[in-house]
């Protein structure tokens, strides 16, 4: 998965860029999903990890179900 090969695992934030990169969006995305409170800034600047890693398991978990309908 992409989330696990960009960024520091232990890290409590990471950059819009970052994001982007694990999430397989623009950082103008990542905007976009903060504004919309679909992700989490961090308090110390960037982007929550817990909250990407949230979306990256929904979407994974959205793909298996369709596989198996």
């Amino acid at each position: 998965m992409v989330a696990h090969r960009v960024g520091h695992p232990a890290a409590a934030s990471v950059s819009y860029p970052v994001a982007g990169a694990m999430l397989g969006i623009t950082r103008q995305g990542v905007h976009d999903l903060l504004n919309r409170g679909r992700l989490a800034r961090h308090p110390d600047g960037g982007v929550a990890t817990t909250s990407i890693r949230t979306r990256l398991q929904r979407r994974a978990a959205a793909e298996r179900k369709t596989q198996h309908d």
